[in-house]
C-alpha cells in the first residue's frame, strides 16, 4: 500500500491545488472534471466547492478538511532537530532510525503515526 499523493505534498502545494480548484469553479468546470484534473476525490472537490461557495477562494486558504495537525510547526521542527542528531546521540549503537525509535525519542506515536509523519517530511 503506497502513500497518497496528498500525503507527499507540502502545505504550499496543497493550497496551490485548492486555489487552482477555485479558478476552475469560477470558470464553471464540473466538480468531477476538477477531481480528475487535480487527482483528488469527488468528495474532496465537493468539500472545497462548499467552502468556496460559502466564502470564495479565501475560504480555501490554509487548512481545509482532514484531521487537524498532530504537532504544531514548532514541535515538528523540534522533532526534526532531534532526528538530525542521529540515533547514536540517543544511545543506540547504529545511526538507523526505526519507527519504534522515533516514537521513543519524540512524541509517543504508534508506528502508523510515525510512518505517516516520516512520509510527509522525507
Amino acid at each position: 500500500m503506497g502513500t497518497s499523493r496528498s500525503a507527499r505534498m507540502g502545505p504550499v502545494d496543497l493550497e496551490r491545488r485548492r486555489m487552482l480548484a477555485a479558478e476552475l469553479f469560477e470558470q464553471g468546470v464540473k466538480q468531477a472534471e476538477i477531481g480528475r484534473l487535480l487527482g483528488v476525490s469527488r468528495q474532496a472537490v465537493g468539500q472545497w466547492h462548499a467552502a468556496w461557495v460559502a466564502g470564495g477562494a479565501d475560504a480555501l486558504v490554509g487548512h481545509v478538511g482532514g484531521a487537524a495537525a498532530y504537532l504544531t510547526l514548532e514541535q515538528e521542527e523540534a522533532v526534526l532537530a532531534e532526528l538530525k542528531r542521529g540515533a547514536q546521540a540517543f544511545g543506540w549503537e547504529d545511526q538507523w532510525w526505526t519507527l519504534a525509535r522515533i516514537a521513543r525519542v519524540s512524541i509517543p506515536w504508534n508506528r502508523a503515526e510515525s510512518w505517516s509523519w516520516i512520509c510527509r517530511h522525507g
